[in-house]
C-alpha cells in the first residue's frame, strides 16, 4: 500500500475556521491496481499478465484533483513521452480514469471527457449521486489525518451483462471539503483514499490555500451525451461485432 508520505497544508486550522469565503487546493493521487485473486488470474493468464505489464510501466505516472470552493478537475498529469510509454500514458488515462472529470458543486453537474466516437466527447450526468454514502463508523490515520470510512455501490454495464462492486472511500472531515477522485464527490471531508471497481488511489501530496479561488476551466465540447446514451451506443458496437 502507498503511504501518505508528503503533505503540505497551509495555515490548516485558520482555514477552516475563519470567514474566509475562497479555499482552493490540489491534491496528487498515485494509483495501484486492486488485489486479485488467484483463481482471477488463473482463469485470464494473458489479461492480467498484460495488465501488470501496463500497471509496472505506468507506476510513475500521477493523477490531480485540483478545486475551488465551487468546482473541481480530475486529470492525469502530462509526462514526457520520452520518459513514459505512450501506452503506459493511454492506459492510465483511458483504462485506470477514463477521461478527465469536470464537477461543478453548485448544481450537482457531473461531466466526464473520453475520446470517444472518433473524436473529444462530453458523458454527463444530471447528478453526481452525492447522497448515495453510506458512512461507516470505522476510522483509520492516512499520515498524520484521521480518515472515516464510506462505502456506496456501483453498477457498471457492459456489453453483456451489469457488475455491482463495492466504492470504499476513506475521507477527513478535518480537511472539509466535499471532493474527491473521478466522479467521487459529497462526503463531509477531503477524500485521501479511494478504492474503486478495478483501481485504489492513494493522496501523495495535499496543498490547501485560503483567500485564493483557482481558475477551473469547465470541460467542453461540441459532442455531449448521456451516460445512458454511451451505454446505449456501447451495447450497439458490440452487437454488430
Amino acid at each position: 500500500m502507498i503511504h501518505l508520505k508528503k503533505i503540505s497544508l497551509l495555515l490548516f486550522l485558520l482555514i477552516f475556521n475563519n470567514n474566509s469565503k475562497e479555499v482552493s487546493g490540489e491534491v496528487i493521487y498515485k494509483f495501484a491496481q486492486n488485489e486479485i485473486t488467484k483463481s482471477e488470474k488463473e482463469n485470464s493468464k494473458e489479461l492480467y499478465g498484460m495488465l501488470d505489464k501496463m500497471n509496472n510501466a505506468s507506476k510513475d505516472l500521477d493523477f490531480t484533483l485540483r478545486f475551488n470552493s465551487n468546482e473541481s478537475i480530475f486529470y492525469l498529469n502530462q509526462v514526457m513521452e520520452s520518459d513514459i510509454s505512450p501506452m503506459a500514458i493511454s492506459y492510465a488515462k483511458n483504462i485506470v480514469a477514463r477521461g478527465r472529470f469536470y464537477y461543478d458543486k453548485s448544481t450537482d453537474k457531473l461531466l466526464r471527457e473520453e475520446n470517444i466516437y472518433g473524436n473529444n466527447t462530453l458523458i454527463k450526468n444530471i447528478s453526481s449521486s452525492i447522497n448515495n454514502w453510506q458512512l461507516i463508523n470505522k476510522t483509520k490515520y492516512i499520515g498524520k489525518h484521521l480518515c472515516y470510512k464510506a462505502i456506496r455501490s456501483k453498477s457498471k454495464v457492459g456489453p453483456t451483462k451489469t457488475h455491482q462492486f463495492e466504492i470504499i472511500a476513506w475521507y477527513c472531515p478535518e480537511i472539509p471539503l466535499s471532493y474527491g477522485p473521478k466522479e467521487y464527490n459529497g462526503l463531509p471531508g477531503l477524500i485521501l483514499e479511494l478504492k474503486d471497481t478495478h483501481y485504489t488511489f492513494y493522496a501523495s501530496k495535499i496543498k490547501i490555500e485560503k483567500d485564493t479561488s483557482y481558475t477551473i476551466k469547465p470541460l467542453k465540447s461540441k459532442n455531449i451525451i448521456t451516460e445512458a446514451e454511451h451505454i446505449e451506443r456501447m451495447k450497439e458496437s458490440y452487437e454488430k461485432q
